[in-house]
């Protein structure tokens, strides 16, 4: 089974590279381990249909990338499914389409392609309109740990397979 880990943001807008820099310490994680020989591990500031362009072909995927609630703690991690997403569906115009709506397009037009399982982290974040290359103290704190939850998630998958 092929996975993509996908870290979505920009590591210039302080907060809003948390996903980003998850995935690069998730990198170093499992860098030369056997185990997770079928895991690709990308980083990018994608959204809209051209997410499509990197989870096409996979059987599963992961995201992880910045997210910010109304009532959310900073450096609280949250694990979506689509089901998380079915009420943000909307298509004001092809340009501009969200994330579940993306998905729903990839899922009408190439079904074949799309990945079985998408699961989404998100990290609850503060900073994500300044220019810093640093992340808020909650959110430095709060990388390791979905670095933590995505490798069991990994683990785990791999145990079901067998």
């Amino acid at each position: 089974m092929k996975t993509l880990v996908l870290g979505i943001g920009n590591p210039i807008l302080s907060d809003d590279g948390a996903g980003i820099f998850a995935c690069r310490m998730l990198k170093d994680a499992i860098s030369g381990s056997c185990e997770f020989e079928d895991v690709d591990v990308e980083e990018g500031s994608v959204g809209g249909l051209i997410l499509l362009d990197h989870i096409l072909g996979y059987d599963s995927v992961i995201i992880i990338d910045a997210i910010k609630t109304e009532n959310g703690k900073v450096g609280d991690i949250y694990k979506l499914g689509m089901d998380d997403f079915v009420n943000t569906l909307h298509t004001s115009s092809p340009h501009d389409v969200n994330f579940a709506t993306a998905i729903e397009i990839g899922k009408k037009s190439m079904p074949e392609s799309m990945p079985e399982q998408i699961v989404i982290y998100g990290i609850e974040v503060d900073r994500v309109d300044v220019f810093s290359e640093n992340v808020t103290p909650e959110v430095r704190e709060a990388i390791p740990r979905v670095v933590e939850m995505v490798v069991r998630d990994l683990k785990e998958a791999k145990r079901r397979e067998q």
